[in-house]
């Protein structure tokens, strides 16, 4: 009779011969690992929002605005969350801590741009041949640099960038005296002349309003504008194969403001003096002639960087300018004490210019928290971290697409108190003086925040301080303001513009200059 021993040597040898013990450890193996992933320390893992295969959560972001929604998605999910865009995940952050270890401490990682198909169509198949999409690269720093050699003087706009703003901005007060007493929408007003701002910066060229070429430019940019730097295929990958009417847009207005530039361009070479300088292009001409860019730069290079000083100048600048008008028209009072400042510092026999700003504290902080609460960039343009890094605390991979909840970060209660109601005291100390917190970051910041910044705030400064100066804005009777944002491709502009205006009864002629 076999003994025990051998009857378990038996077994054992007959399951090693079946198979069997290999499959049990295989199975014990993913077992143990199944365990150990599930009571895993989830605290130490970013949430990721839940979506539908395919679209991700598309669909969520649809319901409501998206800066809205993605501020409201923090309330569940914290400071830092993945969502998934189609194909694509994104990190969202919607934090001042957050923004600034990643934009300012480590900077280097998050300053590239996600490489998209909307991307490619704005700059004619290859995005590195602008600056608002491209890659920060060599290439990106150099065109930077000279760029803002040729717009910016000691920190602030070229001086004969300043006369072309009041220029438009006297213009734009003499449409408006046209609509005096009723109610009209000023968009199309202010549009005209914000473009015409940047025509002159730019080209030292100025159009009359009902000059076709210059109805064309508008046009032109208006379309681009709501063709956006974001189509559906940048999600769906699968789709950017199938023929779209905003693909065949965007395609027609990238050649045509090509050849609009194309033309300036050519024009400024021939009369180009290298001692007479009258705008940008004639600056950057200079560089190049001295082989600033060591031949790097083409023609297509200068063509799309003057394309995106258009149109990044053109589309946030006038929404911000709109939601002035209109929070002066919801905010009476704040007006009144606007313009009771700058009766006393400007007086009647000027118009306002940008050596009055620093005695100017109240009309600045009306600015601030104009800006602050419209923020008319609220997402401002993603990010994409070009190595594996950290934020907050967390990892974050190589290749990762990176939104910044500027909203979120300017209505947040943590930074400002009551946050959503218009304030501008907030930016002044007790003495009055002026105060701009950490928090307020209009233009973002970092190595990727607004290219245009200071021609902006100058641009932004002249039209509010003249307007205020020369015009009551007042809403239309028997309506409140609705001060509700309509968002569209990085941009939130008003949803309704409607204003009425009045001469300011103490108006002197406008056709002085704002110098003294």
């Amino acid at each position: 009779m076999a003994s025990k021993a051998d009857f378990l040597q038996n077994i054992i040898n007959q399951t090693l011969d079946s198979g069997y013990f290999p499959k049990l450890f295989i199975g014990l193996f993913v077992l143990v690992v199944t365990i150990a992933y599930l009571k895993r320390d989830r605290s130490k893992e970013i949430p990721r929002v839940g979506g539908v295969p395919f679209f991700g959560s598309l669909r969520t972001l649809s319901k409501r605005p998206p800066h809205k929604m993605l501020s409201h998605l923090k309330k569940k999910h914290g400071d830092l969350f993945w969502i998934h865009l189609g194909s694509k995940e994104t990190l969202v952050c919607c934090s001042l801590e957050g923004m600034t270890e990643a934009l300012l401490c480590r900077g280097a990682v998050y300053c590239d741009r996600p490489d998209t198909f909307t991307a490619s169509l704005l700059y004619g198949g290859d995005r590195s041949n602008g600056l608002v999409m491209a890659d920060y690269d060599d290439k990106f720093r150099m065109k930077k640099k000279l760029l803002e050699s040729c717009m910016v003087d000691r920190g602030d706009i070229m001086p004969d960038a300043e006369d072309k703003i009041v220029q438009m901005v006297v213009k734009i007060c003499y449409e408006f005296e046209d609509h005096a007493g009723s109610s009209f929408n000023p968009r199309d007003v202010i549009a005209c002349g914000v473009m015409n701002m940047i025509t002159l910066i730019v080209f030292n060229e100025e159009f009359a309003y009902n000059d076709t070429e210059f109805i064309k430019l508008l046009y032109t940019m208006d379309i681009r504008f709501k063709c956006g730097y974001s189509q559906i295929g940048d999600f769906l990958p699968l789709l950017k194969f199938i023929p779209s009417e905003k693909a065949r847009l965007l395609h027609l207005t990238h050649n045509m403001l090509r050849a609009f530039t194309y033309q300036q361009i050519n024009q400024h070479k021939e009369d180009y003096e290298p001692t007479e300088f009258k705008d940008v292009v004639h600056r950057f001409l200079r560089h190049l002639e001295l082989n600033e860019d060591f031949g790097a730069l083409k023609d297509m290079d200068l063509i799309c960087m003057l394309i995106d000083i258009m149109s990044q100048s053109f589309e946030p600048v006038t929404a911000t300018l709109e939601w002035t008008l209109l929070y002066m028209a919801a905010f009476p009072d704040v007006q009144n004490k606007v313009q009771k400042e700058l009766d006393a510092v400007i007086g009647r026999e000027r118009l306002p210019q940008l050596d009055d700003r620093d005695n100017l504290p109240y009309t600045r902080a009306t600015i601030y928290e104009i800006q602050r609460m419209s923020t008319v960039m609220p997402l401002m343009f993603p990010h994409y971290t070009i190595a594996g890094t950290k934020l907050l605390g967390f990892d974050i991979p190589q290749f990762s697409n990176v939104l910044f909840n500027l909203w979120s970060i300017h209505h947040d209660g943590r930074y400002w108190k009551q946050p959503y109601t218009f304030n501008p005291e907030r930016f002044l100390d007790p003495a009055g003086n002026l105060v701009i917190p950490e928090a307020f970051q209009p233009y973002g910041m970092g190595r990727r925040c607004c290219l245009g910044k200071v021609l902006a705030d100058a641009q932004v400064f002249l039209f509010f301080s003249i307007m205020m100066h020369q015009m009551f804005i007042k809403p239309t009777p028997g309506k409140e303001v609705n001060l509700e944002g309509d968002y569209m491709n990085f941009v939130l502009q008003p949803k309704i513009l409607e204003i009425l205006v009045e001469d300011n009864s103490k108006s002197r002629d406008k056709k002085a200059t704002s110098k003294s």
